[in-house]
């Protein structure tokens, strides 16, 4: 499987929940192979098919829990690891760098763990147009426990 990357944004009222930030953490993979490997695995392993109800210009986002075994481990320097019923992390050493998300995300003790396709995130596009393009490939979406390690 290619190397996997990792991207973050706090979504804030009006955007996805009407009353907290939500962390969310994108992993996804370099090329369109990985949409057709890692994510059946980590649908396999517990994460849940991200799922839309309703008609797109009025859809609602069902977001549930992971199975036990998936969460994001914070580490010194603001390092993070995803880990899941595997033997190996699914994602490790990369470095948080979008503002308050570490923060947001050890305060609420969870965050939404997205997996799909390669997608150019923050800097171009907003977080409905990743949650639209997982979506559309069949991604993954679940919340996951956050702790500090």
């Amino acid at each position: 499987m290619s190397d996997l990357h990792a991207d973050a944004d706090i979504a804030y009222h009006g955007m996805l929940s009407d009353t907290l930030p939500v962390p969310l953490l994108y992993v996804y993979g370099d090329d369109d192979r990985s949409r057709d490997y890692m994510i059946p695995i980590v649908k396999r392993y517990g994460l849940p098919q991200l799922r839309v109800d309703g008609p797109e210009n009025a859809a609602t986002l069902m977001v549930e829990p992971a199975a036990p075994g998936w969460q994001v481990v914070i580490g010194p320097g603001k390092a993070f690891t995803v880990t899941w019923p595997f033997s190996r992390p699914l994602a490790y050493g990369g470095g948080m760098t979008t503002p308050g998300w570490t923060r947001a995300a050890l305060k609420a003790g969870e965050c939404w763990l997205l997996v799909g396709p390669p997608h150019n995130w923050i800097s171009t596009v907003s977080v409905h147009e990743v949650i639209s393009s997982v979506w559309k490939a069949g991604g993954a979406l679940g919340i996951v426990p956050v702790v500090r390690g």
